[in-house]
């Protein structure tokens, strides 16, 4: 059996040599980023948002957003293309949920050796209902507009992780209005 001592070196030994091989790794990496580019990303956030009526009354709930998004690089820096999400939202007295699709762009102002950092802008059209679709909360349609900051880090020439901290804003066909502020992490192919 191995003393402590020994078992303490054998571990510092191993993540000394995994950190040198990542630390080497990491300057192979030069992205995979410019006309004709292909980005396929999908990740997941949660927020908090307040909702207000006509009347002005605001109640607040959580919500939970899956997304994916595709656009195709037509210059060095702009992006264009569509996204596709479904959120679950959760408040003390009900739960929704919904779908939404639409256009995106994508303005890339600087990239580095592994770095992507950009705004991202889109419109969703938005569905909203409950379980059934029926009840007493019933369904709801409108448009969803984004406006947000991104920010990627490769970790091969193809594949990034990347992070958006941005506004959403939402509105309806009963006249609710709805805006977030969120953060998503996400994972990026670019192809």
């Amino acid at each position: 059996m191995m003393s402590e001592t020994k078992q303490m070196k054998n571990f510092l030994i191993l993540v000394v040599a995994l950190s040198l091989s990542a630390v080497s790794h990491a300057q192979d990496v030069s992205p995979n980023v410019g006309p004709g580019t292909w980005q396929v990303s999908g990740g997941g956030r949660f927020s908090t948002q307040g909702v207000s009526n006509e009347a002005g009354d605001v109640s607040k709930y959580q919500q939970i957003s899956l997304a994916s998004r595709t656009e195709y690089f037509v210059t060095d820096s702009w992006a264009v293309g569509g996204s596709l999400g479904y959120s679950f939202y959760k408040a003390p007295d009900f739960s929704l949920h919904g779908f939404s699709i639409g256009p995106s762009a994508s303005y890339y102002f600087y990239q580095s050796e592994r770095h992507l950092t950009g705004a991202h802008a889109g419109i969703q059209y938005a569905l909203l209902g409950d379980s059934d679709w029926n009840s007493s909360m019933g369904f709801d349609n409108g448009l969803s507009y984004q406006l947000a900051g991104s920010y990627d880090y490769f970790l091969t020439n193809t594949i990034a992780l990347g992070v958006d901290f941005g506004f959403n804003l939402q509105n309806g066909k009963s006249e609710s209005f709805a805006h977030e502020f969120y953060s998503s992490i996400r994972f990026a192919f670019f192809l």
